[in-house]
């Protein structure tokens, strides 16, 4: 924006040249002109009456502090009675200017009769606010008559001025030069102090950006170990739970191989399967793979084979009650689950029970999902015996399908292993 000043003719002066404002110092200068107004104004939120700005006067006329203002409601300062603030909100505050005398209830409950002159706007977002400007009426008279004397004043002394010399025109001239020159060096001081401030919050900003790239590294390298360490885990289990059984099957056949003459062929290619089983599980892990059994032929077909198996190498009779209509209702994950349990926990009582008899039963109830495996070997107390990696692995096993494992035995009466897991949580038609 360019001032132009009259010059008295025949006397040149220096001609004067001013940079224009820009969009973000104008912005600034009228924020200050806001704040620091001798008018009491409030912004506010036309839909709402939500007050978003105030200034030094607004709180002065009303005794609250400005923090305190931005909290309240239009609401909460304009008496809402009949002919009040409340007639003229249902106007719905339209797009212009409108003028009303209105009550304001001050901060100590006294009412104030003030002259409202209020204008609406679209803000940011389009958002549409408006802006009141608060007339003290009582004070407007007093007000009148001294800016009357003062214009009064002003006019004698514009007179007194007319008539003075041609030097006291210049004098004048020269000080509204030195105005001038105030003005554009307040300028420039806005400007560098708004760019010392976008420099300011750049580097607070890298700071923050940084800190997060380090945060987010720490997160990265954190979960790499734990996705190591949880690899290495399954993978031990796997080893122990699959593996170790087939290299136990293996033995036993080879064994039997040794003390029957007649079946000796039948128990060296049973062991020669065992062993190519193994390797091929060994083959698999390593690449990540579940096992074909449970895909190709599904989990009661795995648990007839084991059972099978078992029977014909070791003295031990095993029956077994399925229910057929669970193979469809889980997944292959889970199918494997169950079967690396059962699979331990034949192995437990293989080594350790002493067992002629084992029953093992896969059933549901209305809410669980549950897997049952009874011997009558020699039993054990459950209060002393430590838990070893097996039993450690059915427990394992189990909650990872928010399941539970109970083993309920006492010394000479056997071992009852019960597992439990919800139907929410394994069954393919559950979320």
């Amino acid at each position: 924006m360019m001032r132009k000043i009259l010059k008295p003719k025949g006397k040149k002066r220096p001609a004067l040249f001013f940079t224009p404002m820009t969009a973000e110092s104008e912005d600034i200068l009228c924020h200050l002109a806001f704040h620091n107004s001798s008018q009491a104004n409030l912004v506010f939120v036309a839909s709402s009456g939500k007050i978003v700005m105030t200034n030094k006067t607004a709180c002065s006329l009303l005794g609250y502090s400005r923090k305190e203002l931005l909290t309240l409601n239009v609401h909460d300062i304009f008496e809402t009675g009949e002919g009040g603030f409340k007639d003229l909100y249902k106007k719905g505050l339209p797009m212009g200017v409108l003028k009303e005398t209105l009550t304001v209830l001050k901060r100590d409950g006294t009412k104030l009769t003030c002259k409202i002159t209020s204008a609406s706007f679209l803000g940011n977002h389009n958002i549409k606010k408006t802006i009141a400007t608060l007339e003290n009426m009582a004070k407007s008279s007093q007000i009148q008559q001294s800016d009357d004397q003062e214009k009064h004043k002003s006019l004698i002394a514009d007179v007194a001025s007319a008539r003075s010399s041609s030097d006291a025109a210049f004098i004048r001239l020269g000080n509204l030069e030195h105005e001038l020159d105030n003005e554009i060096t307040i300028n420039q001081q806005l400007k560098s102090s708004s760019r010392l401030q976008k420099i300011s919050f750049k580097k607070e900003l890298d700071k923050k950006i940084s800190l997060e790239i380090r945060l987010k590294e720490n997160q990265i390298a954190e979960a790499i170990i734990d996705a190591k360490e949880l690899e290495r885990s399954d993978i031990g289990k796997e080893l122990h739970d699959n593996v170790n059984q087939l290299l136990g099957a293996t033995r036993l056949y080879l064994d039997m191989a040794k003390k029957d003459d007649v079946n000796r062929e039948m128990y060296l290619t049973r062991s020669s399967e065992y062993t190519l089983s193994a390797i091929e599980e060994i083959r698999k892990l390593t690449k990540g793979l579940t096992a074909d059994a449970i895909k190709n032929f599904g989990l009661f077909e795995a648990i007839r084979n084991i059972c099978k198996d078992t029977m014909e190498v070791n003295p031990l009779k095993i029956s077994y009650k399925l229910d057929l209509l669970i193979e469809n209702k889980v997944n292959d994950k889970f199918k494997l689950n169950v079967y690396r349990i059962m699979q331990e926990q034949l192995t437990n009582i293989l080594k350790h029970a002493k067992a002629t008899e084992v029953t093992i039963s896969l059933s549901q109830n209305k809410k669980f999902l549950l897997l049952s495996i009874t011997d009558n070997g020699v039993g054990f107390d459950t209060g002393k015996r430590k838990e070893g990696i097996g039993i450690t692995n059915i427990k394992s096993r189990s909650t990872a399908y928010n399941g539970r494992a109970d083993f309920v035995s006492k010394p000479g009466q056997g071992c009852v292993l019960n597992v439990k897991f919800p139907l929410k949580d394994v069954l393919l038609n559950q979320t």
